[in-house]
């Protein structure tokens, strides 16, 4: 089993290509797989990567700040700006601004339930 999380990219914000991007991420050990989607179900100016890494490793912040770190330093590092991640709940965080703490809140946020779940 395996938790997703998405990546949107303004396609304006990078010049590197996303086989890059996908490459660097799936040589990280913790991440299982990764690659852009084929379809765009958001707006048309941006593009999204997909990334899977094992099933509840993004439910402890423990092991999920690293993971989250290593795909904004990939980010980052590649000169991608106005990228968004986004969990598997809905939580979001934008790469360029993040800090520390704003990636915990968005892992803590992540492992809150729905309030429509109640």
């Amino acid at each position: 089993m395996t938790d997703t999380l998405q990546i949107v990219i303004s396609s304006k914000g990078s010049s590197v290509g996303l086989d890059t991007i996908t490459s660097k991420l799936k040589s990280e050990a913790e991440i299982v797989d990764a690659g852009s989607a084929s379809s765009r179900n958001i707006d048309p100016g941006s593009i999204m990567v997909w990334v899977q890494v094992a099933s509840g490793v993004l439910g402890a912040v423990a092991t999920a700040m690293p993971i989250v770190e290593k795909i904004i330093k990939v980010i980052r590092g590649n000169g991608v700006s106005g990228a968004t991640i986004k969990l598997p709940n809905g939580a979001e965080v934008s790469v360029d601004n993040a800090s520390t703490k704003e990636i915990e809140r968005l892992i803590l946020a992540a492992k809150q339930p729905n309030q429509s779940d109640r």
